[in-house]
């Protein structure tokens, strides 16, 4: 592999085997008391059923193959009706909430959702029954499944009048540990940090409509918290992930002031994750480290945290850089020209892999194209956020890097990858 050409290009992709995040599937699955049904040709339905049976979730999930004859038909809205209703009519007890996945054909018919959704929310007034999409053609627009899915999940919140001192954490897969610096002074001020795993019953789930404010820790939810703010009148924060202490220390003062509370004074956080830094870095002994992007949202700031810190980065896998990180992808660039920045998603890469077991990979597809076994098995950032998020960063970096996994078992086991 070569250093960084500096351009990230969008030509024919490739996905490596250990490639992946949170499907969509997943995601859906975090609505409480929720069913899950796909329509589509069997081909897209393949990898799906199988994803969903390795996540021992497949009992809540239907699939309605679609055949040509059904699209050329015109009975395509037909079908969807009749087969919900049918299965429907035998659920006992009947899901909180139906959702109806449709894939790419969708969009090239055209189809008019009405023609389902109305008579089975009639028929069925206890289960909400929505269409949710699963369309990766829409993959290099603006709403991508990844972003449309949020916005589907929090549209089934019930505008409220009533306003509780809580707060909502939305964008992250795993909600923010219970020792984080931000939570603990939201606590110590009287509020609630509301995050959707915490829900059992679609009932309670809607408490979420009654919270003051959203804070949106990932890009994926940013387009949920605007439409949120029209439809539920949830103001909102974007305060993604980020491992610049400057940042994180700006994200905390402006919660602060959007709440009303007394400042935080981060000294003490602050201290600890510098400490952590410290000690990883001598207990990795100069040991290479690479990186990836389905580890974190934000690669480049994550690798500018480990480089201003002594750490040894070897390679950034990164398919591209977003506006929020171009000053930390410029300063490597001119202070670190010897890290290798690379596109793994290129069709180019098919085949390149190396054979380096010495490094410490933070990520599966960097453990993957390094062929190191060790590996930090960490995606979406996980619950990483300020710097107690940096602090654990550490932990699982230092715990890691005595351990050696077998990856392909590891990426199954994960059931990250689809």
């Amino acid at each position: 592999m070569s250093k960084c050409t500096c351009q990230f290009e969008t030509i024919l992709q490739y996905s490596s085997p250990a490639r992946g995040g949170w499907s969509i599937v997943r995601y859906a699955m975090q609505v409480p008391e929720s069913y899950q049904l796909f329509v589509g040709p069997a081909a897209c339905m393949r990898h799906i059923m199988l994803s969903s049976m390795e996540l021992k979730i497949d009992h809540r999930i239907s699939w309605l193959f679609i055949k040509e004859s059904d699209i050329v038909s015109g009975s395509y809205e037909q079908l969807i009706l009749k087969n919900v209703d049918e299965l429907l009519s035998q659920m006992t007890p009947r899901p909180k909430v139906f959702m109806i996945f449709t894939t790419c054909i969708d969009n090239l018919l055209g189809t008019d959702h009405d023609v389902f959704l109305k008579p089975l929310n009639e028929k069925y007034p206890d289960t909400k029954t929505i269409v949710c999409f699963m369309n990766p053609i829409t993959g290099e627009g603006p709403t991508p499944p990844a972003i449309t899915i949020q916005d589907s999940i929090y549209s089934l919140l019930k505008k409220s009048e009533v306003r509780e001192r809580a707060v909502n954490c939305i964008g992250n897969h795993l909600p923010i540990r219970e020792d984080n610096e931000l939570i603990c002074h939201l606590k110590q001020h009287g509020f609630q940090v509301r995050h959707i795993s915490q829900y059992q019953s679609f009932e309670q789930f809607q408490e979420m409509g009654q919270s003051v404010l959203n804070l949106v820790l990932s890009p994926l939810a940013l387009y949920a918290a605007k439409q949120m703010k029209k439809r539920q009148g949830i103001d909102y924060l974007y305060l993604p992930v980020s491992y610049s202490f400057a940042e994180i220390e700006k994200g905390i003062q402006l919660v602060c002031d959007r709440l009303d509370i007394e400042p935080l004074d981060p000294t003490d956080a602050r201290r600890q994750a510098e400490q952590a830094l410290e000690e990883t870095r001598k207990e990795l002994n100069g040991r290479p480290v690479s990186l990836d992007y389905e580890a974190t949202y934000h690669p480049f700031s994550m690798a500018h945290l480990l480089l201003t810190h002594g750490f040894h980065l070897d390679t950034i896998f990164s398919g591209e850089c977003i506006p929020q990180e171009q000053r930390e992808f410029d300063w490597i660039l001119e202070r670190h020209p010897e890290v290798n920045i690379v596109q793994p998603d290129q069709y180019t890469m098919l085949g390149k892999r190396r054979n380096e077991e010495d490094h410490l990979c933070i990520g599966f597809e960097a453990a993957y194209y390094i062929g190191s076994p060790h590996v930090v098995p960490v995606a979406a950032d996980a619950e990483q956020y300020g710097f107690s998020g940096i602090c654990l960063l550490m932990k699982r970096m230092a715990e890691e890097n005595a351990r050696s996994y077998d990856l392909e078992q590891l990426v199954k086991d994960s059931g990250l990858v689809v």
